[in-house]
C-alpha cells in the first residue's frame, strides 16, 4: 500500500489541447504533480443515461495547498489506477490540508 499512515499517493493530470502530426487539435493528458492526500469515499450511485446503466463513485481528496499549483476542473486525479474528474475545489483551514477536492470517477 502506498502512503504514509492514512495518506495515499495521488497523481494530478491536466488535460491540454495539443496539435498532432496531422495538424488537428487533440486533447492530451499531461502528468503534472504527485502528492499524498487523505482520501474518503463519499458515495456511489447507479444511474441511467440514454438507456445505458452507469455507476458513479465520488471521493473526497484533502491535499496540502501549494501556491505554485493552479488546479482547476480540467484536471484529473489518478488514485489506485482509476481517473477521477474534479467536480469542485474548496479552500479549507486545517493544519495539514488546505484544499478539499471532490472528484467523481
Amino acid at each position: 500500500m502506498a502512503g504514509i499512515g492514512s495518506y495515499k499517493l495521488v497523481k494530478l493530470y491536466e488535460y491540454v489541447v495539443a496539435v498532432n502530426t496531422s495538424g488537428n487539435n487533440v486533447e492530451v493528458e499531461q502528468y503534472r504533480f504527485r502528492t499524498f492526500a487523505e482520501v474518503k469515499n463519499n458515495s456511489g450511485s447507479l444511474g441511467s443515461d440514454h438507456g445505458h446503466n452507469s455507476l458513479s463513485n465520488e471521493k473526497t481528496f484533502k491535499i496540502k495547498y501549494r501556491p505554485d499549483w493552479s488546479i482547476g476542473t480540467k484536471w484529473k486525479i489518478k488514485y489506485f489506477g482509476k481517473m477521477y474528474g474534479i467536480k469542485s475545489i474548496e479552500r479549507i483551514n486545517e493544519g495539514r490540508f488546505n484544499w478539499l477536492i471532490r472528484a467523481e470517477g
